[in-house]
C-alpha cells in the first residue's frame, strides 16, 4: 500500500480491522504487559533506592492494558479493532518509558527497560508503513529527549546508534515480510480466479450434464413406448400366423412360431423393463412424507401369488419406519424388485426371505436378505449395470435391468446400494435412504395388516 494512500478511511478500516489469529496474539501481549510492566517498577526500584519511580503511573498503563484485554472477549467492536486500541496502548506506553528514562537520566537499568519495551512493542506492528511511523516517531522523540537532558549516565550517540540501528532492522524485516505477503496474496488471488473460473465451468458442465440426462429420459421414454406399437402388430400376426399353421400339422412350422412368439415376449420384457427405468429418473420427482409399513403393504399385496406360497416364508420387523421422506411409487418398485429377485434365484425347497432395517445418524439402512443360489464375488461388481446377465434366459428368465434401476432409485434418494452373496450361501442387498430429503412431517395412519411371517 503507498503512503499517499495510507490514511484514507478504507484504508484506516483495513489496516485495523484484526484478523482472529492476531486477536490471539495481541491478547498473549496483553497479558504479558499487565504481568511484567509493574512487576519491572517494582525490580528497578529494589535495584535502585534513590531512583525516580511513579508506580501509579504504571497501574494505570496496566489498567488501560487490563481493560482492552478483557473488553475483547466481551465486546465485539473492541475485538475486530483490538489492532487500533492496542496501537494507541503502545504509543501512550513508549512515551510513558521515554520521560521516565529522561527523569532518570538514563540510567543503565532504565536504559536496559527502554531498549526491551521499544524492541517488544515494535513487533506487534503488522506493516512496514505502521512500524515505521513507529519508530520514526519514538526514535524522535528520543534523541529530542536524550538531547536535552543533563546528565545523561548513558552515551547519547551509542544510545541513539543502537536504536536506529533496531529500528532499520525492524523495517528491513518488515519490508521482506511485507515483500513475501504480497507475493502470497497475489498467488492466492491467482488461485481462487483459477478456481471460481473451474467453477463456473464445472457448474455450466453440471446443468448441461443434466440437461442431457433429461433429455435421455425423455428420449427413453418415448422410444421405448414408441417400440411397443410395432410389437404388438408383430404379436397379433404371429398369433394369427400360429393359427393357421396348427392347420397343416407341421411340426417345423409350429416349433418356428414358438421361437417368434418367445422371443417377441422376450423383445416386449425387454421394452417394458426399459421404459420403466427411463420412468425412474429424478425428472417430476416428488418427495413425500411416506409410512413404510403402508408402503410395504402395498407391495406386497402387489406381488400377490409370488409370495403367497407354501415354499416362501418373507420374514418382516414388527414395524417399519412411520416416516421416511422419498418418492414412494420408486420405492415401492426397488422393494417389489429386491423381493422377486429373491425368490427367482432360489431353488432351495424352502425359499426364505429376510427383510430388515435401522436406524443411522444420517441414513435409514434397508437389508433384503435370501438363502438363494449366491453369485461369485468377481461378479458383485457389474450386477447394478444395463443388461449384465450372469445366467441364460432359459435357467432365469429377466432382461437384466431390475438391478440397474434399483441402483437409480436409491441413488435418486440419495443413498447407496451394495450386495454381499456367496454361491449356495445366499444373497444380501443393502440400500440407504438420506435422512436429508425430509421435507415434511407425516401424519400418523394405521399400518395395513399383513399376512407375512413377523419376527
Amino acid at each position: 500500500m503507498s503512503f499517499k494512500n495510507y490514511f484514507t478511511l478504507d484504508a484506516l478500516k483495513h489496516r485495523f480491522l484484526t484478523p482472529q489469529y492476531d486477536v490471539y496474539v495481541l491478547r498473549s501481549f496483553t497479558i504479558l504487559l499487565t504481568f511484567f510492566f509493574p512487576f519491572f517498577g517494582f525490580a528497578l526500584k529494589y535495584a535502585d533506592p534513590n531512583a525516580t519511580e511513579f508506580l501509579s503511573h504504571r497501574f494505570l498503563i496496566t489498567g488501560y492494558w487490563v481493560t482492552i484485554g478483557i473488553l475483547s472477549f466481551k465486546v465485539d467492536f473492541v475485538r475486530n479493532y483490538m489492532t487500533f486500541f492496542t496501537n494507541i496502548g503502545l504509543y501512550i506506553f513508549m512515551i510513558w518509558i521515554v520521560w521516565i528514562c529522561k527523569v532518570n537520566h538514563f540510567t543503565p537499568e532504565y536504559t536496559i527497560g527502554f531498549f526491551l519495551s521499544f524492541c517488544s512493542a515494535g513487533i506487534i506492528f503488522r506493516n512496514r508503513i505502521s512500524l515505521s511511523i513507529y519508530a520514526i516517531v519514538i526514535l524522535s522523540l528520543t534523541a529530542f529527549v536524550v538531547l536535552t537532558t543533563p546528565n545523561l549516565e548513558v552515551n547519547s550517540s551509542i544510545l541513539l546508534l543502537s536504536m536506529s540501528a533496531i529500528g532499520f532492522v525492524y523495517v528491513a524485516v518488515m519490508s521482506a515480510r511485507s515483500f513475501i505477503n504480497n507475493e502470497l496474496e497475489t498467488l492466492n488471488q491467482t488461485l481462487e480466479d483459477k478456481v471460481a473460473v473451474r467453477t463456473r465451468l464445472a457448474e455450466k458442465r453440471a446443468k448441461e450434464l443434466a440437461e442431457k440426462n433429461q433429455e435421455l429420459e425423455r428420449f427413453a421414454y418415448v422410444a421405448s413406448h414408441d417400440l411397443k406399437s410395432p410389437l404388438r402388430t408383430i404379436d397379433g400376426f404371429v398369433n394369427l400366423l400360429t393359427r393357421k399353421t396348427d392347420k397343416l400339422g407341421d411340426p417345423e412350422i409350429k416349433e418356428y412360431s414358438n421361437f417368434i412368439v418367445a422371443g417377441v415376449n422376450r423383445m416386449k420384457q425387454t421394452v417394458d423393463d426399459l421404459l420403466e427405468y427411463s420412468r425412474v429418473g429424478k425428472v417430476g420427482m416428488k418427495f413425500k412424507a411416506v409410512d413404510m409399513d403402508r408402503l410395504v403393504a402395498v407391495v406386497l399385496n402387489g406381488l400377490g401369488s409370488s409370495i403367497n406360497r407354501p415354499d416362501v416364508q418373507l420374514n418382516l420387523p414388527l414395524s417399519f419406519p412411520k416416516v421416511i421422506i422419498c418418492e414412494s411409487r420408486q420405492i415401492e418398485q426397488l422393494i417389489q424388485n429386491l423381493i422377486e429377485n429373491a425368490i427367482k434365484f432360489n431353488t432351495s425347497d424352502y425359499k426364505l426371505v429376510n427383510i430388515s432395517f435401522e436406524e443411522r445418524e444420517n441414513f435409514w439402512v434397508f437389508k433384503v436378505k435370501d438363502n438363494g443360489i449366491g453369485m461369485p464375488k468377481k461378479h458383485l461388481k457389474n450386477i447394478f449395470e444395463m443388461f449384465k446377465r450372469l445366467h441364460t434366459f432359459e435357467e432365469f428368465p429377466g432382461t437384466g435391468i431390475g438391478l440397474a434401476t434399483c441402483k437409480r432409485i436409491v441413488e435418486n434418494h440419495g443413498g447407496k446400494i451394495s450386495v454381499q452373496s456367496e454361491v449356495g450361501n445366499g444373497t444380501t442387498f443393502m440400500f440407504t435412504i438420506s435422512k436429508k430429503l425430509q421435507i415434511a412431517s407425516a401424519n400418523k395412519t394405521n399400518s395395513l395388516k399383513k399376512t407375512t411371517i413377523r419376527v
